[in-house]
């Protein structure tokens, strides 16, 4: 296994390559924040906005937040990269400068697995118009990424698929794997466990949870693998 500080380490060529990369909402994440029940979860995700001055109803507020306490050491670069992609340029100066002690604090106020299951259920993705030029250029984009594809094989290979009929049951194994990679980001969660709830979710008879999720995430490449 890889060191926590190695985890998620990325080149600037691929974080280049990432810019336009983005899981996208079919719903109207501001209305679903307001409305959820699960006030505690809440009331840690507003803490974290008001601690980085980020107003937490702005749309980009939740993306922003999970770019930010990923495990990569380039999180800052990835987060001034997403902002200037999404044209939310006053949001930089709160994020672009890497700060350790920053993150350290947002960390101690987010960092339960629970809460991390529950904002990543937000997250939905769109289905793009296939004559769209711009949704073409992304997907093929996506589909040729080497990382994604390393992770569709690895839980190809380990048996770590979706079967069911409710929505993320269905997803193609491609999807699986950019929601695996979200799943096992947080900085203060083990990835592991993360995967194996990712698992249990997209599966309606998930078995062998934590050995698949294993054999998944050994068959990563460096760099791709957390403890």
């Amino acid at each position: 296994m890889q060191q926590p500080d190695a985890c998620f380490d990325v080149s600037a060529e691929l974080l280049k390559s990432f810019a336009n990369t983005h899981i996208v909402r079919k719903r109207d994440i501001v209305r679903d924040l307001l409305q959820t029940s699960n006030t505690s979860v809440m009331l840690k995700f507003c803490d974290v906005c008001k601690y980085l001055n980020i107003d937490p109803i702005h749309k980009q507020a939740l993306p922003l937040i999970v770019i930010f306490m990923c495990k990569s050491k380039h999180c800052s670069e990835m987060a001034r990269i997403y902002l200037e992609n999404c044209d939310c340029e006053e949001l930089l100066e709160h994020i672009v400068e890497h700060d350790s002690h920053k993150q350290m604090i947002c960390d101690q106020m987010l960092s339960n697995m629970a809460d991390w299951l529950t904002l990543f259920s937000f997250f939905e993705f769109l289905e793009h118009h296939s004559n769209n030029a711009t949704c073409q250029n992304l997907a093929r984009d996506l589909e040729s990424n080497h990382m994604l594809r390393r992770m569709q094989t690895s839980l190809t290979e380990a048996q770590v698929i979706p079967a069911g009929d409710l929505p993320r049951q269905k997803l193609h194994m491609h999807h699986v794997a950019i929601l695996a990679f979200l799943y096992m980001s947080p900085r203060k969660t083990p990835s592991g466990k993360m995967l194996e709830m990712l698992y249990t979710e997209i599966n309606n008879s998930a078995r062998d949870a934590e050995l698949r999720c294993l054999r998944a995430m050994t068959r990563l490449p460096q760099g791709g693998r957390t403890q």
